[in-house]
Parts: C-alpha cells; structure tokens; sequence
C-alpha cells in the first residue's frame, strides 16, 4: 500500500508540472484584476499570492505586475514569507521554494499533501501553518519538515504566523500560542473561540483580526484589548504610526482607526471589491487585496483607492458582449464577478474599467440597442434588481430600473421593436420608454418563473425558463404560451436563433432545436461530451456551444457538434466579432479567429477521444458531491478509485468496460471529513492522478 500511495505521489507531482497546449487560442490583455490571497514586501519588490494563478511581481509600486509562474500555474497561494533571496510559498499543493527570487520553485515533498494557511520565517527558522493539521517547522530551507506538538494542538487549523522581536504567535482559528524560544515550547495567551483570522503587528503588540472583531494584545501586561467591529469578519489587518487598517469578507471594504479601536471610519472611495483579503503598507503606499477585482493603492492614508492591477491578469468573466457596430468596429464588453465591466475597443489588446455610476459590481447580463433617435444604449443588470443605461459607450451609468423588484437577478435583456422585455429570477418586465419604467408581464407563467434566456425571432419573443421549458409571446410581452413538445430537459439555460431554427441549451440534457417556430424540438448532442450547457450563440450559419472547459460549433445546424479547443479554465460565456470568437473564462477572456477556428478541424472524421485522459474535479473545492470527467481511447477496464492521504482506498468510482468515449462519474463523499483526497484512472498501461479537496 505503502509504494501505491508514494506512486500516487509521484503521478500526481508530475502531472502538476505539465504545460498543455490550448491549440491556437490567445488569452487577452486583460480584464485586470481577480482574487488575491497575500501581499508580501521585500527590499522594494511586493510579492501577491492569487487564487489559482499562482505569484506575480512588482517592482514599481505595483504598476505593473509579471507572473512568475513557470513552477506554480494554476496553484492557489495563501501566503509567503521571504528571506534573504528565499521566497516560501504556502499554497494549497503544499509548500514551494526558491532561492532565486522566485525564477525557479522547486515542490517541498515532505509538506506534500498538506493545504498551507501561513508562513513566517524566524532567523532560520520556517514555521508552516496547516489548514488541518496543526504547525511544522524547517530548518534546512524547507528540505526536512518537523511537526510540532509541544504545548499546542497538534490537529487544528493554523490561519495566521507573525514574530514580534524574539517571540513567535500562530493563530489557530480557536486560539493564539506564544513561544519565547524559537518554537520549542507554546504556551496559550487566550483569545479563545473568536475565530481567528490574521494578525499582524507594529512592532511591539499584536492585533487579531477574528470573526468577531479586532482585538489588541500586549505582551508585557498580558492583556487583551476588544477594538470593534464586531459584526465584521476580519481577514486583513495593518498598522502604521498608530493608525490601524481592517478589511473583511463582510463587503463592507476597509476601515480606519486613528484611536485604537475606539471608533472607526469606512474608506472606501474607489473601491469597487469591497470583500478584502490583504492590506499591506510600504511607505506612504497603502496596497489592499481584494477577492475578485484584483490590488488597490490608497496614497492618501485610505482616502482614496486606485487598481494597480496592470499585468495581474486573473479576472473572473461572467458574462461577455461584442457589439459589432459596422461604424466603429467591435466594442468587447466583459462583466467581471464583483468588479462590475470593462471594455475593449481593440479585440481584447486593451481593456479599461468603466463602472463610474455603477453601485453593484456583480452583473449578470449586458446588451446593446439602438433606441428611437438611432442612439447607442448599453443595458446593465446585476444580481440585486439594478438595470443601468449608458449613452456614451459606458463612461456614465444612471439607473435604469423603476417599477422592478429589488434583490432579483436581471439575467437578460433583449429589445423587441421600440419595447424592452428583461428576464429575472422572478418573471419577466416590460419597458415602452427604453428602460425608465418596467412593469410585470407574467400572464401564463407560474410564480417566481428563472427567466435565463430571451430571444426576438420574427417580432415572436422567446423566453427560456430554468424548470419550465420554453414560452413564447405573440404580443410583445402580453401573454406567454408554453412550447415544449419533444423538450425531454425543461432545464432552459439559454435559447439562440440561427437561420429560421432556434437553438437551446440545457443543464443536463444538451441542445435541442426547432425549425417550426418551437412548436416540435429535436434533441441534437452527436458530438458533445458534456451536457450542461453554459453557453450557445449563433450567427446565421454556425452554432457555438460551451460546457465546463469545452468550446464546441456546428456548421449544419446541430446535427453534428466538433470540438473547437479545451480550457484550463471553466467557461462562462461566449461573444463573436467579424473576425474572432470570444471565450469568457474564470481567468479572463481568451480568443481565437473564427476563419482558424472553422479550418482548423476540416476533414475530422471522428470525435472519439484519440487518448486516455483524467479531468479535474468540479466543482473543487466541494462540499459532499462532486463530479468526475474522464476519456477512453479505446475498449478495455476501467478503474477510477479514491484514496485518502495516508494511501488507504476510500471508494471504487468505476470498475467496467468502457469503450471509447468521454464519461462522467459523481463521487459522494458525505460519510467523510473535510480533507485533501486522491482519485485515479487505470485504463490498461494508462495512469493518471489528481487531487480533490473535500470541504465542509
């Protein structure tokens, strides 16, 4: 079992260092921004860990940003310590180091396995936080690890590692230690079932971000100091000349305090990510990270912040828009999740932000009309009821959505004639003043109807309804029918129109199509490998579909889907100029031209897999349920088993005979603990190994 688990291992290591190629597929310039997990300063140069892309540089202030990333693409980063020319990263791989100022990381095998919270570094000391499994130390670079359980628990959470003069503190998330001799002894100084979350010092007291607050302790006295902020989770905390910075997961942004905690002032002005995550001070710099929109830099003690995202290039895109207007070519609009739109005027080489107006930064849909005077309008909605209008290519938004309820997802907005019809979670509205008041138009469907889809076919407006299958109106909105004939999956995520057909996509069943109106469907999956449609768009003679990783299109109307490339990344969302085809990703926008895209596969005979192949898990982390994606060449036994970290089987996922083709399978992990899990796929000389983390 033994030489199982460390071949395990040894797949799994090799398998994170491989560069897969994502055939002639550009990933823009942007949007900047994403979510960032630390901040480091050394010597002038700032250090920022990110959720799954790894570490990027600044050596200027944080005006421009480099990856550096050869070794750590796609790995998430909690925290990093540096020393001297020795950067430790802790990461949710393990541990990472370099001793070339982060060109080169080599993997820490024995730390392997282990999520890592926090890092400091003592003379030469390397303290390491795990997320389950209590504190180690290094004292050899990080070649040779100790596990520590002397005083302190030996199984717990560690969240935070800070070192005030010759003393050291780690912050479990139920208790803080102390140890006044390198880490040979730990005795408890309290804070106990405040949840904690960071900590950080001026030099001589220490100040805890928890669930519950911030709190101040003093090492001479002993003593614990309640400074505020009760109902805020704090995850960042910083201090200079007495005044003291807090920022948290509450979406309250960052406050101040210049008394010690006995009142604090919100300082939020120009930041769009109020869900912060890291607060750093260099000089007069303040940085702050923010969990989707990426590094902001206040140079006034707060008063003002500004993204200093350029090169940090992370940004999740949930929706995506090309308005290709035949006067001013393509304008690409992106909707980044909680940091509100950015446009592209050139393809995707340059993007701006331009969110003056808007006061929800989470947007769901984006459309562009040309109202009664022939003026460009670009429509908005967000996740909280909000519909905004811009005349002047988004450089000023004003609300646009009297009469709709609030705290409902405006999930599309389509133009039928001189009338606007958006579809909500809860029904659809209809505006006949280009947005400046919306009334209810629900006559024929149920309560509180998911509306992900509206399309205009002939003056005949289509609605796609999550659990409902698809509605028509005859009358701009008045009445709606329902069309679900030879519509086996009602679970509408989003309708399309090529031609005289209409295309829609669902979670669980593929595509359908109808070429009579949707009066009759006809299911039309000959090629897809996934069946839970994100994305469908349509010219007027090709389809193009997305499902979790992969981009696929149709060129005789759905009867035949070809692959047209996989991503590292999930996908979004799907937008098209005259010239390329846009792919919105959980990292950015990527593009590809459409004559490439078309040529490239010309004369493919088969979609069958031509190699074995083993996906990640989605989603990862989970929460009891996950699903698993594989590929078979060819026939022969498949086994797909899950094993814990000490190489113990846990569960047979698939044990048969598969022939070739792309297979998913769902393991359920309720009966276990949260924790970091192995799963394989044997298929005859074929192995391949991942990771899952079980998180509850």
């Amino acid at each position: 079992m033994k030489n199982l688990f460390m071949f395990l291992l040894m797949l799994l290591f090799l398998s994170s260092l491989e560069n897969k190629s994502f055939g002639q597929w550009i990933h823009s310039n942007g949007p900047y921004g994403g979510n960032v997990k630390c901040i480091v300063i050394d010597e002038g140069n700032l250090f920022a860990g990110s959720f799954g892309k790894g570490i990027f540089l600044s050596t200027n202030n944080g005006e421009l940003w480099t990856s550096i990333n050869e070794d750590l693409a796609n790995i998430s980063i909690n925290s990093i310590a540096v020393n001297d020319s020795i950067i430790i990263a802790g990461t949710w791989e393990g541990i990472f180091v370099s001793t070339n100022k982060g060109v080169d990381w080599k993997v820490s095998d024995t730390a392997l396995g282990e999520i890592v919270k926090s890092v400091a570094i003592f003379d030469s000391t390397i303290f390491v936080g795990t997320w389950y499994n209590g504190l180690f130390i290094s004292t050899d670079n990080g070649a040779n690890w100790t596990k520590v359980d002397n005083g302190i628990p030996e199984s717990s959470r560690v969240e935070s590692i800070i070192v005030i003069q010759n003393k050291i503190y780690v912050g479990f998330y139920e208790e803080i230690f102390e140890s006044t001799n390198k880490g040979k002894n730990w005795a408890s100084i309290g804070l106990i079932q405040k949840g904690i979350r960071t900590m950080t010092t001026d030099g001589i007291s220490l100040f805890v971000g928890t669930d519950t607050g911030v709190y101040k302790y003093t090492p001479d006295d002993k003593k614990w100091l309640e400074l505020g902020l009760k109902s805020n989770h704090i995850m960042a905390l910083a201090v200079k000349d007495n005044v003291l910075y807090a920022g948290g997961f509450s979406a309250q942004g960052i406050f101040i305090s210049k008394n010690n905690g006995i009142s604090w002032e919100s300082v939020n002005n120009g930041l769009t990510d109020k869900y912060v995550t890291a607060l750093m001070i260099k000089d007069d710099h303040i940085f702050a990270g923010t969990e989707y929109g990426g590094i902001f830099l206040s140079t006034n003690s707060g008063s003002n912040w500004t993204p200093m995202n350029n090169g940090f290039i992370h940004a999740n895109i949930q929706v995506l828009y090309a308005d290709n207007n035949p006067n001013d070519g393509c304008n690409l609009y992106a909707g980044i999740y909680h940091n509100g739109i950015s446009i592209s005027n050139d393809e995707g080489d340059y993007w701006r932000y331009i969110n003056n107006g808007i006061t929800n930064s989470n947007l769901r849909t984006i459309s562009c009309f040309q109202d009664n005077n022939e003026e460009k309008n670009i429509f908005i909605g967000d996740d909280n009821g909000h519909i905004y209008r811009s005349v002047d290519d988004g450089n000023l938004w004003e609300k646009s959505d009297s009469g709709i309820q609030s705290y409902i997802n405006i999930n599309t907005i389509v133009t039928c004639g001189t009338d606007l019809l958006t579809g909500t979670n809860h029904g659809i509205y209809h505006s006949t003043n280009n947005g400046r008041f919306w009334s209810v138009v629900n006559n024929g469907l149920e309560k509180d109807a998911i509306i992900n889809s509206l399309v205009v076919k002939d003056m005949n407006i289509y609605a796609g309804i999550y659990g409902r299958g698809v509605f028509v109106s005859y009358d701009n909105g008045s009445s709606w029918n329902k069309l679900n004939n030879g519509l086996s999956n009602i679970y509408i995520q989003k309708i399309a129109v090529a031609g005289n057909n209409l295309f829609v996509g669902t979670h669980g069943g593929g595509v359908f199509t109808s070429s009579d109106e949707g009066m009759n469907w006809q299911q039309v999956n000959n090629g897809l490998t996934y069946l839970n449609i994100s994305a469908l768009m349509a010219t007027d003679t090709i389809i193009f579909t997305s499902m979790y990783k992969s981009v696929f299109y149709s060129t005789d109307y759905g009867n035949n889907w070809i692959l047209a490339n996989e991503f590292p990344e999930i996908i979004s969302s799907l937008a098209y100029s005259d010239s390329h085809l846009f792919v919105g990703t959980s990292n950015g926008v990527w593009k590809r031209p459409l004559p490439e895209i078309i040529t490239s596969v010309e004369g493919k005979k088969e979609l069958l897999p031509s190699n074995c192949s083993l996906e990640q898990n989605y989603p990862n982390p989970f929460n009891s349920t996950t699903k698993i994606q594989y590929s078979v060449s060819e026939s022969e036994l498949i086994q797909i088993k899950v094993y814990n970290m000490l190489g113990e089987e846990i569960a047979i996922l698939v044990d048969e005979e598969k022939t070739s083709g792309t297979y998913e399978v769902e393991f359920n992990a309720n009966n276990l603990s949260s924790g970091i899990y192995l799963y394989s796929l044997e298929a005859g000389n074929f192995s391949e190994v991942k990771k899952l983390i079980l998180l509850k």
